[in-house]
């Protein structure tokens, strides 16, 4: 019996612990919101194409770099929302970034749960992307 009972706790924690983990990766069964470093940012970008969203505010886009063919949409403004994000297809990937990956994160956040299908968010954000040698604009 107390066999039993060790193997069924055996089964619910390895249980917990799977669906713990689907869920960290995103909180829509069907979407991919991973945050990825410089590199996988790229390749992934190169490989899959989509859209690439600065969430940075417009004086930082037009004054401290941006990457090439980035739209940009500020996340602290009044235009961060459904109207805003309707130019953006939700099939299609969505690559976002900010200055160091906090604002991103959460324009991710935001993504999935409008129904964007697969976001990408750049670790460490432009500043990581140009120490790792990466262009910018």
């Amino acid at each position: 019996m107390k066999n039993l009972t060790m193997l069924c706790i055996a089964f619910l924690l390895i249980g917990l612990s799977a669906c713990n983990s689907q869920t960290q990766q995103s909180t829509n069964q069907e979407s991919i919101a991973e945050t990825i470093d410089a590199e996988n940012f790229e390749r992934l970008f190169i490989e899959k194409g989509g859209q690439l969203l600065d969430v940075r505010t417009e004086y930082e886009y037009q004054n401290q770099n941006h990457l090439k063919n980035a739209v940009n949409i500020n996340i602290d403004g009044n235009n961060f929302g459904e109207e805003a994000l309707n130019s953006l297809d939700k099939n299609k990937p969505v690559f976002v970034y900010c200055a160091a990956g906090g604002r991103s994160k959460l324009a991710m956040d935001s993504l999935n749960k409008m129904g964007f299908k697969e976001i990408y968010n750049l670790k460490g954000g432009i500043t990581n992307w140009k120490a790792a040698g990466k262009a910018v604009e």
